[in-house]
């Protein structure tokens, strides 16, 4: 298979590469090389996966160029390479792609757009303090059930066996999404959200003498953190930015991408955060449409948890940090 990979991509004359490293079980290195062509489709293959006993630029470029040349793949037909943005992959005076270009000056070194993308999102989602809170409050409720075979009773009986909380990583923001999505459904659209079996399990919880103190406070504090408006709506505007950036996201991982077609996305995309920055009736519309949605349905399945339909008053908020401060 790895002869016919090399024959295609000879065929084909000129190529990119892209490479990046990963840890295995053993926490060791690993570097995968992927090729990409164009015979009669653009593609791409994996032609090496190989352990990485340097990270430095220049080992990295000799474990590239030593892979290539064992497969009897040609570097001087290389005509561009993307990566990570690490330093010791696009550094100017020691990371792999100068090593690269001193070797084939004519290749055209690309920092990979996905990740580009993965890293700005990572950021976009720790931002500020609400963001942090809301964020990890998706994570404590996940791990909050999926510790207690009891507590997932409750669930499975309200919700069903088929359906779970995603929990919300740290490295890859698309599982943030995934989080929210799995609770609060589409921007505007809160049809297919679980946020509904969410309150009524943790109200069930709370309110059950099979659980603990502890256990049923915790209920309580989740229950009554998802019950804000701050964070209903703190939901509505991440989830009105990811319904532009995951199908972009998702195009840019696409082995047969089209790259003016990719170029047009990114750039739509751009265009239209620019445009919604200022927009944030939007979002307030969504949130209060989706608060009604869910007192409906809470009324339907005989939950008496009622959502906050407004921020605070600003005045209560003050009375009671200076109750606070004077004590």
């Amino acid at each position: 298979m790895r002869q016919n990979i090399v024959n295609e991509i000879k065929s084909a004359g000129m190529f990119s590469i892209q490479i990046d490293t990963t840890q295995d079980v053993k926490v060791e290195d690993q570097c995968s090389i992927i090729i990409r062509y164009l015979t009669d489709s653009v593609k791409e293959r994996l032609i090496a996966v190989t352990n990485v006993k340097s990270s430095t630029g220049e080992s990295m470029f000799q474990l590239v160029k030593e892979t290539l040349e064992v497969n009897g793949v040609d570097l001087k037909y290389c005509i561009g390479s993307s990566t990570d943005g690490a330093s010791n992959m696009q550094g100017r005076y020691k990371g792999f792609s100068k090593y690269l270009s001193d070797e084939n000056p004519s290749q055209l070194h690309v920092w990979c757009y996905a990740h580009c993308l993965n890293l700005v999102m990572i950021d976009v989602t720790e931002i500020t303090i609400e963001s942090v809170k809301f964020f990890s409050l998706l994570n404590e409720c996940a791990n909050f059930l999926r510790e207690s075979y009891k507590r997932m009773d409750v669930w499975k009986e309200l919700c069903g066996n088929n359906k779970r909380l995603a929990k919300a990583g740290d490295t890859r923001w698309w599982s943030k999404e995934s989080s929210i999505t799995t609770i609060f459904g589409h921007f505007g659209m809160p049809e297919s959200a679980l946020y509904v079996v969410l309150i009524s399990v943790m109200s069930k919880i709370a309110n059950s003498d099979k659980f603990n103190r502890e256990t049923r406070y915790k209920a309580i504090t989740l229950k009554d953190s998802f019950l804000k408006y701050s964070f209903v709506m703190t939901s509505q505007l991440y989830l009105r930015i990811f319904e532009r950036m995951s199908p972009l996201s998702k195009y840019l991982q696409t082995s047969g991408m089209d790259l003016v077609q990719a170029y047009r996305m990114v750039s739509s995309t751009i265009t239209y955060l620019q445009e919604i920055s200022r927009d944030f009736q939007r979002v307030k519309e969504a949130t209060d449409s989706f608060i009604i949605w869910a007192e409906k349905e809470l009324e339907e399945v005989d939950c008496d948890e009622i959502l906050e339909s407004k921020f605070p008053d600003e005045s209560s908020v003050r009375r009671k940090i200076k109750k606070k401060n004077a004590r």
